[in-house]
């Protein structure tokens, strides 16, 4: 059994051996820089394609009536010759106008919401940043440097084991 005890304990003896402390720095607000500028440029990508949907769909919107009633004038019967054949090329205009006008305001639509929600988390990172500075500035003027320290002790001639905690501020 005292065997045993003594092989456990050398293989967790480096595990628990006196290292300096390792600390990996996290640092939150270049974090949350970099998330906030990420959002930022995507926001004005999707303002930019907002503005552009916006104003096709004013021109689509402008211009279906304008087309569809241009085209069903020239379909019309005028005069002693009967009714004559419409023109082909407006009526095409019309007819893509029309079809073009509902899926440009949705592009529009979704485009702005888009927008409205990289604004809102570009807001919520830049406010997360702000935060983590504060808090740096606050760490900074009450640092505290805990460590904890765990020493094995075994003694396989007298059959006692235990170990020592050691906390130091």
């Amino acid at each position: 059994m005292r065997i045993i005890l003594l092989c456990i304990a050398l293989l967790i003896a480096p595990c628990l051996a006196q290292e300096p402390n390792v600390t990996a720095p996290v640092d939150s607000v270049a974090y949350y820089d970099s998330l906030a500028s990420d959002n930022y440029q995507r926001f004005r990508a999707n303002e930019s394609m907002s503005e552009v949907f916006y104003w096709t769909s004013i021109g689509l919107s402008v211009a279906t009536p304008i087309l569809v009633f241009a085209a069903r004038g020239a379909a019309d019967c005028y005069g002693p010759e009967g009714c004559q054949d419409g023109n082909v090329i407006l009526d095409v205009a019309a007819f893509t106008a029309a079809i073009l006008f509902l899926p440009s305001w949705i592009a529009y639509g979704g485009f702005s919401i888009a927008k409205n929600r990289r604004q809102r988390d570009f807001n919520n990172y830049n406010r997360k940043k702000e935060d983590c500075l504060e808090r740096r500035k606050l760490n900074d003027a009450e640092s505290v440097n805990l460590q904890v320290q765990v020493l094995p002790l075994l003694n396989p001639l007298d059959g006692r084991y235990g170990a020592a905690l050691a906390l130091s501020f």
